[in-house]
């Protein structure tokens, strides 16, 4: 039997085109005048990799021109532009800061100071840094937006309506400032005011999806059910595919009592993102109205594992940003995704874990549990063998190895070998002995195999699992 994983240790919103720090508000491609200096060809080199979505490797020619010229605020913008992208602000908040220092005039290294920061929800350092921006460049129209997301997140909500109609006046064609400002008045329960906002926005931009899906959240506050089916069906129109819009829609099509339209569109929003809580607290009272109790308790009972975890999650996301280059975080975020049956997200927090520290065991072992979950079971063997070559003392490693190699008639020498180191080192687990009775039995080994199905049995004599192993040995020796 496999082994788990050993365990270690609604709110405001940046939208893309609202307040995602548009790349180019701190950073852009400088222009130098000696194309022979080696910084400048790296940087140039940079800023082609940036265009390129090669993030990895434009932060690598920032920090050769770091290396290079440590006095060339350039060089830092393109680390942080570059750490930035790769979703990484508390990297890349000391390469904006030094950028601000060696350049205290230069308006993007103060802005991804303040973009760094708001990455990270210290918006109130974000303010503080945005204002610096605005000190230097009373007419920054993005500034002005991102300062007002700032506010919306400390709910200071008068500041971020005087921000957002700021940069309304100063880019009248941005739709931006129209959507956050539809958002501060929809919380503050001006309805009709939010309605006009986000239709500016949509005005502006007839394919800006958020200013749509806002709407229809809008109109289900408004009780207008219809409408809010037509904007989230638009908003689906030019951004498919979105787990919240089509949660929307499933709430508007339950309230209009249009079940089966409301069921599909539940079951849409869970496929597109498994953990989404509020989904499946949704589906779950559905599934009560339309009178299918089990599969209401099924989801109620997933909606409360998920709700108990949500903060975790949050918490642990904002850690591995605030600390990439601490592999704990990035295992830690694994474990919390893993737990939440997101085991794409979970590989993925593995492997930037062992990105930063290769020589760490435990996100090897976790890793292989994730690839495991999802099918790759070459993965899940080789990330175990790496567990294993890192910490030789890991029962589970050895244990969940045995269990992969029993499925291949040519390893079955390997898991027995797995299965008995993993028995040596924690002799007192039912599982491990489970385990090896199974490879025992793959083997042809049926009085071994029985032997040990029985210890299982006596370590945990509650389980039905092992006692269903031992009728197997027992069925398969008599045949």
């Amino acid at each position: 039997m496999f082994a788990a994983t050993p365990s270690h240790a609604r709110a405001w919103r940046s939208i893309a085109l609202a307040a995602a720090f548009a790349v180019h508000a701190w950073w852009t491609p400088p222009v130098w005048a000696d194309a022979a200096d080696p910084a400048a060809a790296l940087l140039g080199r940079g800023r082609t990799l940036m265009d390129e979505q090669n993030y990895d490797a434009a932060a690598m020619a920032g920090l050769q021109a770091v290396a290079l010229r440590p006095d060339l605020a350039d060089a830092y913008l393109l680390v942080a532009a570059a750490q930035m992208r790769l979703g990484e602000p508390g990297r890349a908040l000391p390469a904006f800061r030094e950028a601000a220092r060696l350049d205290p005039a230069r308006v993007e290294a103060h802005y991804g100071v303040a973009a760094a920061h708001a990455e990270l929800q210290a918006f109130r350092s974000a303010i503080a840094a945005y204002e610096r921006v605005l000190a230097l460049a009373p007419d920054h129209a993005a500034a002005h937006q991102d300062v007002g997301v700032a506010h919306s997140h400390l709910k200071q909500y008068a500041a971020a309506t005087e921000s957002y109609i700021r940069a309304t006046a100063l880019d009248p064609t941005d739709p931006s400032p129209h959507y956050n400002l539809g958002r501060v008045h929809r919380a503050q329960g001006q309805f009709e005011d939010a309605a006009a906002a986000f239709t500016r926005a949509i005005e502006l931009d007839p394919d800006f999806a958020d200013a749509y899906a806002a709407l229809g959240a809008l109109y289900l506050d408004m009780d207008k059910l219809d409408e809010s089916v037509d904007a989230f069906a638009k908003a689906d129109a030019r951004a498919p595919d979105r787990a919240g819009t089509h949660h929307g829609l499933a709430q508007a099509y339950a309230r209009l009592e249009l079940d089966e339209p409301a069921l599909a569109a539940y079951l849409r929003a869970i496929e597109l993102r498994a953990d989404y809580s509020d989904a499946h607290y949704g589906i779950a009272r559905l599934y009560m109205s339309l009178g299918r109790e089990e599969k209401a308790q099924a989801a109620m009972t997933t909606f409360e594992a998920l709700r108990r975890t949500d903060p975790l999650l949050a918490k642990a996301t904002l850690q591995a940003k605030a600390h990439p280059e601490d592999a704990e975080s990035h295992n830690y975020l694994g474990a919390v995704h893993a737990a939440r049956g997101r085991h794409d997200l979970a590989a993925a927090a593995y492997t930037k874990a062992i990105a930063v520290a290769p020589e760490m065991a435990a996100p090897y072992h976790n890793l292989g549990v994730a690839l495991g979950k999802l099918g790759d079971l070459s993965g899940s063997v080789d990330a175990y063998r790496a567990a294993i070559a890192r910490d030789a003392q890991l029962p589970a490693s050895h244990n969940n190895l045995a269990m992969l190699c029993a499925a291949d008639e040519d390893a079955l020498d390997d898991a027995a070998e797995h299965a008995e180191i993993a028995i040596r080192l924690r002799p007192d687990s039912a599982n491990y002995h489970d385990t090896l009775a199974w490879v025992r039995l793959r083997r042809g080994e049926f009085d071994r195999a029985e032997a040990a199905a029985r210890l299982a049995m006596k370590l945990a004599p509650d389980d039905a699992a092992f006692r269903d192993r031992l009728a197997q040995i027992l069925a398969e020796r008599a045949r």
